[in-house]
């Protein structure tokens, strides 16, 4: 399904009906990625799944400015239109900076947040890593950027136990960047420079979730214990042996625990 919203047109599907969970992507994952996720959830919850203006199937204006705030109004702008009075956020890398900066905006509307694999704030490093992504992006072939991506994200064991699908995982990382011009994915990593969610985090009275893997290192050891000092209401979980990939690799044990604190609350 398709929305008209103030920067273009936001491609987005709704599975299954209940009170609504609003999945937001990392940067160059797809709507696919929820797939296996949303399995369970969706015979309980209503999952509205989108791609970000400027990705994936979701067409921006050529005007359109890429911003965390921008993405924000999108996002409600979706909700609105889907009639949901409350939601729950879960937000994997990107997402989950961007599942804290809508809470701040629109706290009034958000019953939970799930933050996979992400960050409090963009640290000292990681704004490293960014910033030679997007060096990367725009000095090199399309396909050395997409390794580059598939490196730093999965885990050793990953590599080792899917060697033989490795290939075929490579080129549906690249087929999704083909997807959008190289500017638009500059600046989507260009947004979220600036983030810095503590000031907010450290005030929030909702329940949060917080799911990390043991050998991520775009969001390593340090990202998720500060999460642990500045929530109040927080639970934290560790998957051990998994990268930044979560979604992908351990999305069986992922679904688990986002149904059993979903579940909880009620």
């Amino acid at each position: 399904m398709k929305l008209l919203v103030d920067g273009g047109e936001l491609y987005y599907e709704v599975y299954g009906e209940g009170e609504t969970i609003v999945f937001l992507n990392g940067f160059a994952s797809g709507i696919s990625n929820w797939y296996p996720v949303i399995k369970d959830l969706k015979q309980s919850y209503r999952c509205v799944l989108f791609d970000y203006l400027g990705t994936g199937d979701s067409q921006c204006h050529t005007d359109y400015q890429f911003s965390l705030d921008a993405y924000a109004n999108d996002i409600n702008q979706l909700i609105e239109s889907l009639d949901a009075e409350k939601v729950h956020l879960v937000g994997y890398s990107m997402g989950g900076w961007l599942a804290q900066y809508y809470s701040r905006q629109f706290s009034e509307k958000v019953v939970s947040l799930s933050l996979i694999n992400s960050s409090s704030r963009i640290f000292a490093r990681q704004n490293w890593i960014i910033s030679h992504f997007i060096d990367v992006l725009r000095d090199s072939d399309i396909e050395v950027f997409g390794k580059l991506m598939f490196v730093s994200y999965y885990s050793p064991e990953f590599f080792e136990k899917n060697e033989a699908h490795l290939d075929r995982l490579k080129k549906l990382a690249v087929l999704t960047f083909e997807k959008q011009s190289r500017k638009n994915w500059e600046s989507v990593l260009h947004s979220c420079l600036p983030f810095n969610g503590e000031s907010h985090l450290s005030t929030l009275d909702i329940p949060v979730l917080c799911i990390s893997g043991e050998t991520d290192v775009l969001c390593p050891k340090h990202t998720a214990e500060r999460f642990k000092q500045l929530v109040k209401n927080i639970t934290a979980i560790e998957f051990p042996s998994v990268g930044h990939a979560i979604p992908m690799e351990q999305f069986k044990l992922l679904k688990i625990e986002l149904e059993r604190f979903i579940t909880n609350l009620n």
